[in-house]
């Protein structure tokens, strides 16, 4: 049976053995990722109660953290699509 080689790579401290499993950075961001989420938890707990809201199509009750999450979602959205745009606008060249 033959074996299969893969390249290595022969650039210095590279070798898997020098390899670290997870760096300091990666962590970092795991334990802000998982205290953010907690206070996200605990936001969405103490924000349970009902709030009278004007909707586009009609006014009703709804729990004052589906409000915040509808706002911030909608304002990542806007957020989004205007860096897009931007980003593009900044690419074009311009001829004529």
């Amino acid at each position: 049976m033959d074996l299969i080689s893969t390249p290595t790579d022969t650039r210095k401290g590279s070798t898997p053995s020098t390899k670290k499993a997870g760096s300091r950075k990666d962590s970092s961001r795991l334990i802000a990722a998982a205290i953010l989420g907690g206070l996200a938890v605990v936001f969405a707990v103490i924000n349970r109660h009902e709030v009278k809201v004007n909707w586009l199509l009609g006014t009703w009750e709804t729990p004052l953290i589906v409000v915040i999450g509808v706002s911030f979602l909608a304002g990542a959205a806007i957020g989004a699509f205007a860096s897009r745009r931007r980003y593009r606008g900044g690419k074009k060249s311009s001829s004529g």
